[in-house]
C-alpha cells in the first residue's frame, strides 16, 4: 500500500541529465520500503530531462519545473515547499541508491535523538570515464566531516529531518554564486553548528564522480568562495 503521508520524501535536482536520470529514478522504485516520495525539481533543462522523468508512470514521482537554471539550491528550496514527509534525503541526478538505503536510513534516524538533524553513511564510489564506462573505486567513509575556509568534506548521503532545514531556512541563495556553489558546504556548516550529525558505517549511496563535473571543475575556486562566505566560528 503507497502511504498518503510518507515518512521519507526523495529529493531530486536535474540540469540536462537525460543520460544519467532513469538510473536513478529506477533506484528509487526498487527501494524495499515504500514510504517515500520522490520530487524531481528540473532546474531548467535544454535537453530530454523532462521528457525521461514522465516516462515513469509512478504517482509517487513527482516532477516540479523551473523555467530557468537557478542553480542546486533554489531548486533544492523548491523542493523543500512541496515535501511531505518529515525526513528528506538527497539524490544527485546522476547518482544512485542501494535497495536499502531508504529503510535503513529511515529505522536508524527514527532511532536517533532529536538532536541529530542529519544523518548519513559511508558510501560507494565510482568514476565516470570519458567514454561514459563506470570504474569502481571503492568504498568512502564520511567521517570526518570538516568544514573551514580551506578544505571541506560534506557528508554523503545527506538523510535530514525537515523540520531542521526549515527551522534554518533551507539553502542559502544570498552568496556570492547566489546558490549555485558549495550549496552542500554551506548547509553542512548549519548542522555542525546548530545540530548533531550521525553516521552509519554501511554504504547506503552511489556516488559517481565525472572530472569534468561542475563538483570537480569547482574546487579550485573553494577557498575564495569560503573567505567570502563561510563565517567563524567553526566547530
Amino acid at each position: 500500500m503507497i502511504p498518503t503521508h510518507p515518512k521519507v520524501t526523495i529529493v531530486i535536482c536535474s540540469y540536462n541529465e537525460e543520460m544519467r536520470i532513469s538510473k536513478a529514478l529506477q533506484s528509487v522504485l526498487d527501494q524495499t520500503t515504500d514510504d517515500w516520495e520522490c520530487l524531481v525539481v528540473d532546474d531548467g533543462s535544454t535537453d530530454h530531462t523532462i521528457d525521461i522523468v514522465r516516462s515513469f508512470h509512478d504517482s509517487r514521482i513527482k516532477l516540479i519545473t523551473l523555467p530557468i537554471n537557478l542553480g542546486k539550491a533554489h531548486a533544492l528550496n523548491a523542493a523543500l515547499l512541496q515535501t511531505k514527509g518529515i525526513y528528506l534525503l538527497e539524490l544527485d541526478a546522476d547518482d544512485w541508491l542501494p535497495n536499502l538505503a531508504v529503510s535503513t536510513l529511515l529505522s536508524e534516524m527514527d532511532d536517533q535523538s532529536h538532536e541529530v538533524g542529519l544523518l548519513t553513511s559511508s558510501y560507494h564510489v565510482w568514476r565516470q570515464t570519458r567514454r561514459g564506462h563506470l570504474l569502481y573505486r571503492g568504498i568512502e567513509h564520511s567521517t570526518p566531516i570538516t568544514v573551514s575556509k580551506e578544505y571541506a568534506k560534506v557528508p554523503i548521503p545527506r538523510f535530514y529531518r525537515t523540520d531542521r532545514l526549515r527551522s534554518f531556512g533551507g539553502w542559502d541563495v544570498s552568496d556570492s554564486s547566489y546558490g549555485r556553489l558549495y550549496e552542500d558546504v554551506a548547509m553542512t556548516l548549519q548542522f555542525l553548528q546548530k545540530s548533531r550529525i550521525a553516521i552509519i558505517n554501511q554504504p547506503l549511496y552511489h556516488r559517481v564522480i565525472r572530472s569534468w563535473s561542475s563538483s570537480q571543475v569547482s574546487d579550485h575556486p573553494y577557498s575564495a568562495w569560503a573567505q567570502v562566505n563561510l563565517t567563524d566560528p567553526f566547530p
